[in-house]
């Protein structure tokens, strides 16, 4: 009995001793522990201060980027308007004709300017013509092909055009050759304002609204989105 008294009392003593070990380690240790959590805090707040300032360097060039874009977008925008002016320009002298019979081995040339003398009342020779030929044949296409006509000036093509209204009854037609972009508008105008009421000009897109003659091309561009 004396034995156990005396091992109970010596693990109490050493229970209290451990406790007393713990909170001397932990007050010893306190202070190392809050160093370095501080010291990693630190390290992390500088951290996320670089990380910030690369993430504003990314921001700044992509705003610079973006401003970069739309200048290009601008750029571009005007050199296609140059592009498309240029390639109207080259079309100026030529004219498209629809409905011209096909005929194998045929002279065209030679049919040209017969509907040019005889039905148009326009004198034009061979020597007016620089180019002409057939568009290429669409699948399945049962129409004869257009047949585009270059002059050798913009006088005698101004004449020929200015005369298509001879053709009126028949199945023959006189247009002006526009670019893709000029023969879509054309198209949407007419959609809108009736076939009747819309021509083009010079490669511009007019319209009749009323009594009024107004060149439409921009206004159909931006409703439909294509300026």
């Amino acid at each position: 009995m004396a034995t156990r008294n005396r091992t109970g009392s010596g693990t109490g003593q050493l229970g209290q001793i451990d406790e007393n070990m713990i909170d001397m380690i932990l007050t010893r240790l306190a202070p190392k522990i809050t160093d370095k959590i501080e010291n990693q805090l630190e390290k992390l707040n500088k951290h996320f201060e670089k990380m910030e300032c690369k993430i504003n360097n990314v921001v700044e060039k992509l705003c610079y980027i973006e401003k970069m874009s739309e200048a290009n977008k601008e750029e571009i925008k005007s050199l296609n308007s140059r592009i498309e002016a240029l390639e109207q320009k080259v079309k100026s002298k030529t004219l498209r004709m629809v409905g011209i019979e096909e005929e194998a081995n045929e002279n065209l040339l030679s049919k040209v300017c017969n509907l040019f003398n005889n039905v148009l009342k326009v004198t034009c020779t061979q020597q007016d013509i620089s180019n002409l030929y057939r568009t290429k044949k669409i699948e399945n296409q049962t129409k004869p092909r257009a047949v585009l006509v270059t002059f050798t000036s913009n006088i005698k093509r101004n004449e020929v055009y200015a005369a298509k209204k001879h053709l009126k009854g028949t199945n023959m037609f006189i247009n002006e050759d526009l670019t893709t972009k000029q023969y879509k508008l054309l198209g949407m105008a007419k959609k809108k304002y009736g076939n009747k009421n819309v021509w083009s000009l010079n490669g511009r897109i007019f319209a009749r609204i009323g009594t009024n003659v107004k060149l439409v091309e921009r206004e159909i561009a931006t409703s439909e989105g294509e300026d």
